[in-house]
């Protein structure tokens, strides 16, 4: 069964890489997997986001294979003095 650890790392190149990864979610404490989950699923604050009036940059990997690009784009278009800066990043790199 495919799992989520290599798309995440994208370097099929290093299997452990993936294998780290799979192994610290697997190491969590589970009130703390929970916690993230909560904050992850649960947290919407977008009603907030016309009401930012400060300069803000959004950061988006453009391959992020849980965050498309559409959703950082999305973000910047509702922060009054946003820009977005969709990228490229290098290898094992990923941010949103």
């Amino acid at each position: 069964m495919p799992t989520l650890d290599p798309l995440a790392v994208q370097n099929s190149d290093r299997p452990e890489l993936a294998a780290a990864f799979a192994a610290t979610l697997g190491g969590l404490r589970l009130d703390v997997a929970l916690a993230m989950a909560r904050v992850i699923f649960l947290s919407d604050h977008r009603k907030d986001l016309p009401s930012l009036q400060i300069p803000t940059l959004v950061l988006q990997a453009r391959k992020d294979v849980a965050v498309p690009l559409e959703v950082g784009a999305d973000l910047a278009s509702h922060l009054p003095r946003a820009s977005l800066l969709g990228k490229s990043m290098p290898r094992g790199i990923s941010c949103s």
